[in-house]
């Protein structure tokens, strides 16, 4: 997806792409990890992630965590609902993948923000 050898603007915007791609669903339930993951084409070096969380909300929400921000990690200011799906088989890698999904409800989360675009997501707070 991302050029080899990308100036670093695209490669903050490419990085972003896979971001939304990867955290970014503006509605899905817990039963639904296996089927997005799939659907999405989310794996790690051709292997089912341990862990995939999605951000239930839209793009232009998420992206604002990192506005006039300078890069590096960002705590949220919102609050969001958030879907974890967990490989329910860590010896079981090769795809189909299965995940147990769990949903969490107002939490700040963490993101790594680069040229304005949130670009890997690191975690949810525990409130």
């Amino acid at each position: 997806i991302c050029n080899a050898e990308p100036q670093p603007e695209e490669k903050s915007k490419c990085l972003y792409e896979l971001f939304i791609i990867q955290h970014i669903i503006h509605r899905m339930t817990e039963d639904e990890c296996d089927n997005v993951i799939e659907n999405r084409g989310i794996l790690f070096k051709e292997e089912c992630k341990e862990m995939n969380t999605f951000i239930l909300s839209d793009v232009k929400t998420v992206k604002s965590i990192c506005k006039g921000r300078t890069d590096g990690d960002i705590i949220s200011e919102s609050l969001f609902e958030i879907i974890d799906c967990e490989l329910k088989s860590k010896t079981e890698k090769k795809p189909p993948c299965k995940y147990n999904g769990k949903r969490q409800f107002k939490k700040r989360i963490e993101v790594s923000c680069e040229g304005g675009y949130p670009v890997h997501y690191k975690r949810a707070l525990k409130e």
